[in-house]
């Protein structure tokens, strides 16, 4: 070979420190790879720091999440904890491009990961307050009337035949930082709790007191 005119070369490729370097390289993960500088999130924030934000500002914000809701649902809550950030963005004129199947509604997000929380403390936590496990259907339910339950903001809802109205606290921003923000009463809408979907279950109608004069 040291006739051929690339016998520089081949030398080279067997030079010792070369076969080290090779050697040497090993495979770089993922989760390890840095942004490209183009990110299709505005924000990556811890697991509270998301549940809040979803209970804030719901189907505004879009949840990024590997397999989309489906993976959501069969998600291990100590897994959950784990994760280090989540990334979120806002639902309209976010940045980027998103692949749908691996983005959560904020909505959506918040209600799966409460149902799991509501799993797992049923399975963990035997000394708590036993939940009555009959509720009510939703077909049985009338409109105009006030129900005890279990809801995401509050424990007594008014079923206006499409959701329950529950008084809950809601934060409002009062200054430039996002600390900068105080909490105020506001109704709020709470879907009804099905295999699929909602947050509030209802479990007793609440009749009103009647006075005489």
């Amino acid at each position: 070979m040291m006739g051929s005119v690339f016998h520089i070369e081949i030398d080279l490729a067997g030079h010792p420190l070369l076969i080290a370097l090779d050697s040497n390289v090993k495979p770089n993960p993922s989760s390890t790879i840095p942004d490209s500088g183009h990110p299709n999130y505005q924000d990556r924030v811890d697991f509270d720091g998301i549940k809040a934000l979803c209970s804030e500002r719901g189907a505004q914000i879009v949840v990024g999440f590997a397999g989309g809701e489906a993976a959501l649902r069969q998600s291990d809550l100590k897994q959950l904890l784990r994760q280090r950030a989540f990334k979120w963005d806002v639902a309209a004129g976010g940045q980027g491009n998103k692949q749908a199947v691996n983005w959560v509604a904020g909505n959506r997000f918040i209600d799966i990961v409460l149902s799991l929380e509501a799993a797992c403390t049923g399975l963990n936590e035997p000394s708590a307050p036993v939940r009555i496990a009959a509720q009510i259907p939703k077909e049985d339910l009338e409109v105009g009337a006030w129900y005890s339950g279990k809801g995401r903001n509050g424990d007594v809802g008014l079923w206006d035949g499409e959701d329950f109205l529950v008084l809950g606290l809601e934060g409002k921003k009062v200054g430039p930082d996002r600390s900068d923000r105080e909490d105020e009463c506001r109704i709020k809408r709470e879907p009804c709790c099905t295999v699929d979907e909602g947050c509030f279950q209802p479990f007793a109608k609440l009749v009103p007191a009647h006075h005489s004069a």
